[in-house]
This record gives C-alpha cells, structure tokens and sequence, in this order.
C-alpha cells in the first residue's frame, strides 16, 4: 500500500489531499487520471476493480499542488467489501498518524445505474460513518457517466438521490454538493478548486481509532460492514433482485414489442388516412386554383370591357368635341348661307312681285293692239316690264330689249 504521508518537504505537506472513493466501475480511475495525466493508471471496463491498493497521485495546477488518492471499489467480484473497508480504513488511520489529514472526499455514482441495491446502500452508510455527519461539508458526491443518459433522467435521478435521505438527502442538508463529472480536464480541474478553501478534516474513524484507542473493527463504519454469511445472503437477494429485474426486462421488452407493432399498424392506417386527407386537401386546392383562375379571368374580362367603355366613352366625347368645334368653326359659313338663302328667298319674292307686275302690263298692252317700235321707247306701260319679259316680248336679230336701254331705235313693228 502506498502511504501518501512520507511526504519529503513543506510543499507537498500544503498540498490539496483528496479521497475518491466509490463502487467499482463508478470511473473512480479514470476521473483521476483524466486530471493528473498519469497514463500508466490503468482503466477497467467491467465488474472487477483495476485498483487493488490504495494509491495516490501528487500533480500541480495554476500553482496548486494537489494529491488525489484511488482507492479499492465496493461491490468489487475479486475483493469482498471487508477487505475493500480494511484497507481503507488502515490507509485513513496511518495517513492521520503522519499528520496527514484529507481537504476532502469525492464519493463516485454512476447515473447509468438506477438500481438502489442493498449493498451500495450498506456501502454508503458506511462512507458515512466513516466521515462523520460533521465533516459532510467537506463531501462531493459525484455522478458520472452522465452524458449517456438524457437531460430528464439525469435531472430525475439527482432529484431522487437528493431528497432521498437513505442516499444523499442527509448530507446535502448538512453541506455536501452534488455536481455532474463531466469528461473533460479543465472542468474537472475546476471541481477540484472547490477544496481549495475548505480546511483539512479528522474523519470519524481517524478520531476513534488515533485519538480514543478503538479497534477498527469496532468503530461505527466497521458495524455496519457485514460479515461474509451476511454478505453472500444479501448477494443472493440482489442475484434474485437482478433475475427479477431480467424477468420484468424481458416482460417490459415483449409488450414493447407488441405495443411498436400495434403503433406501427396505426401509424399504417395513420398514414393512409394522411394519404386520403392529403388526397382531398389536394383535389380542394385545384378545385379552388379552378375558381380562384376563373375568377381572376372574369374579373380581367370585367376590366377589358369596362376599359372597352371607358375608351368608347372617350372616343364619343371626342366626336362631340370635335363635332361642337366644328359647329363653332361653321357658324359664320352657316350665317352667310343663311343670309344668302334670305336674300335669295327675298329676290323670289321680288321677282314674283315683278310677275305680277308683268303680266298687269302685258295684258294692258295687248288691249291697245299693235304698236311702233319708235313709240315704244317713249311708251309709259313699258316700264312695268321686267327684263325678261321684255326680252321674250322684242328679239331683235339677237339682240334684246331691256328696260336698262329705254331708248329704242327703229321703226320696225313687233307683234
């Protein structure tokens, strides 16, 4: 066994002395060597402890000289838990006669392991017997193997193992911390600072056994340590627990079988129905694109008829337009024609007037017979004939007789 109380110098006597200690297969080694770097610590992966002494291991940090100490596993199948407690108990009372006295204790519980067996929970009542309810402050209890089980059951298994007060309950009230060991150094570097402050303990055990004389065997934490025959009695009952737990494994095991098939049959006809309702959802949304299609096409052929109006409309107001300006720009042809219309009317009228007046004269002549030509300059009935009448009344070898040219000349008769 090695003792870490042949320390050669002041230094290593101010040094951080810390305890891990825990079942077998809790990763008690490999905590120490993933922060000292020691790679000649060698790491088991089943139920039998690679750590059969008490070892220790001095390293530095930031300044700080540290010194963790491996221990021997509980519930180890190569040695029985008395002889694990021995030589814990031997290594703790020859620590303590060198004037070596330990800043704190790690006590290692793997998460993965939910089963509260009967000798982990010997094996802790012992622990702490060992300590002293006094010196709980001075406790880390640690959980390992975290990160293979979800967020939830880590949350759920801390919770039971902190209110319980047959596990950690007792010694989180009077001091104890419970922290996750993760898998990284600098994180675990970073736990080990929490000793730093805390002052150097006498274990309950040491106190008994240095300073009052009691045989190890007859201390506290030996009591509750059983004797082989108790021992192999409470094995039997954790093998029957176990072979009962296997039985509830393989029962649990076939009704989750029955129960995925079952679930995978539903989720058969689940996803058949989803293939229907997606069918129908799918068969809507074209029926609605069909309606929203015709509806954007009658509401674009409302808009090209009512801008087809609206053009029509524009097109009539121009025509009117341009028909008022052309009003606007006749309305002094316009005036003229109808002035000359009046005129015209008005000469009809005149010359109706001188119809009239003709055929007064014509007949009025014709009743005084036959004149002369010579005569008929000086004639005073002459002058009620116009000038057509006159020219129809006296040719003259082409040429006419006007009352324009009331000089005639001749002597030649006319009818």
């Amino acid at each position: 066994m090695s003792l870490p109380g042949s320390y050669e110098n002041d230094e290593a006597m101010e040094a951080i002395l810390v305890a891990v200690i825990g079942v077998t297969g809790s990763g008690k080694s490999s905590f120490i060597r993933r922060i000292t770097e020691y790679n000649n610590i060698v790491i088991g992966d089943t139920s039998e402890s690679q750590t059969e002494t008490v070892e220790r291991y001095p390293f530095k940090c930031d300044g700080q000289s540290y010194v963790l100490i491996d221990t021997p596993g509980f519930n180890d199948s190569k040695l029985d838990d008395e002889t694990v407690f021995d030589m814990l108990a031997e290594w703790l009372v020859n620590t303590y006669r060198a004037k070596q006295r330990l800043n704190g204790l790690i006590y290692l519980l793997p998460i993965i392991d939910n089963r509260q067996k009967g000798s982990e929970i010997r094996n802790l009542r012992m622990f702490k017997k060992l300590c002293g309810e006094e010196n709980f402050g001075n406790i880390m209890l640690g959980l390992t193997f975290c990160d293979r089980e979800e967020g939830t059951v880590v949350q759920a298994r801390t919770k039971e193992l902190k209110e319980n007060p047959r596990w950690w309950g007792d010694m989180v009230a009077r001091g104890s911390v419970i922290r996750e060991i993760p898998q990284e150094r600098d994180p675990c570097l970073k736990l080990l600072k929490h000793f730093i402050p805390k002052e150097k303990v006498t274990l309950r055990l040491q106190s008994e056994v240095v300073n009052r004389g009691v045989p190890i065997d007859n201390t506290a934490a030996a009591q509750t340590v059983l004797h082989h025959q108790e021992l192999a009695a409470v094995r039997a009952q954790e093998a029957k627990e176990y072979a009962e737990i296997e039985k509830e494994f393989a029962s649990r095991k076939q009704k989750a079988a029955a129960e995925n098939e079952k679930r995978m049959a539903e989720d058969g006809q689940n996803h058949e129905k989803m293939d229907n309702l997606l069918g129908q959802q799918k068969e809507e949304m074209l029926t609605l694109q069909t309606q929203e299609s015709q509806e954007l096409e009658r509401e674009e052929l409302a808009q090209v008829e009512e801008t087809r109006k609206s053009e029509q409309h524009s097109l009539q107001c121009r025509q009117n337009l341009e028909k008022a300006k052309r009003q606007v720009d006749l309305q002094p042809e316009v005036q003229k024609q109808r002035q000359e219309l009046e005129d015209h009317v008005e000469k009809i009228r005149s010359f109706r007037i001188d119809i009239k007046s003709c055929l007064k004269s014509l007949t009025d002549w014709a009743s005084n017979g036959r004149v002369k030509t010579a005569k008929l300059a000086s004639h005073k009935n002459l002058t009620g004939f116009c000038d057509r009448c006159l020219t129809t009344l006296f040719p003259r070898k082409g040429q006419y007789y006007s009352k324009d040219y009331p000089n005639l000349k001749g002597t030649e008769e006319h009818d």
